[in-house]
């Protein structure tokens, strides 16, 4: 079993992310059951990319390699791989297939998705994980839906103003 902690950047960080933005990078870090060693983080950049002569070669190099480092994994034969991120559902992985999509680093949709969801047709082998969720659960355990005027509430309380 392999947890692959995943991150990537889509923009400077003054800016807001959009589905427009590029991936300029990311980063992995390999951890197994008995913890993350810090020799396995791969951090790859458009920096990294000596031989792109424009933006859309650099993003698209970089989309190569995210996919040949996570198809690794597959051709090592580990059964059982989760990714794992912050917002990987709503963000990450999204924008992933878009950008896979939009670079013709795919030639479809559906396949960009299921190249970011591990799917292969016959067996699945790859699993994420968004600590997004696992949070929410943690500090909302019975809330199944908030409501803005509550968030704004605890807002203000936590931060000693009106929100």
């Amino acid at each position: 079993m392999v947890f692959l902690l995943l991150d990537i950047e889509t923009c400077p960080c003054y800016e807001l992310p959009s589905s427009k933005d590029r991936v300029l990078g990311f980063g992995l870090r390999e951890c197994n059951i008995k913890g993350c060693d810090p020799g396995t983080d791969y951090i790859y950049t458009w920096n990294d990319v000596p031989s792109c002569n424009n933006v859309y070669e650099c993003e698209r190099s970089t989309l190569k390699k995210l996919l040949e480092k996570i198809d690794e994994y597959r051709r090592r034969g580990e059964k059982n791989v989760y990714v794992i991120g912050y917002n990987i559902k709503t963000f990450d992985l999204p924008i992933l297939s878009y950008r896979l999509y939009k670079t013709n680093t795919v030639d479809n949709v559906n396949n960009a998705i299921d190249l970011m969801l591990g799917i292969n047709k016959s067996e699945r082998r790859i699993t994420y994980l968004d600590i997004m969720d696992i949070a929410k659960t943690l500090v909302f355990p019975k809330v199944r839906c908030l409501k803005a005027s509550k968030v704004a509430e605890a807002s203000s309380r936590c931060l000693g103003e009106d929100v």
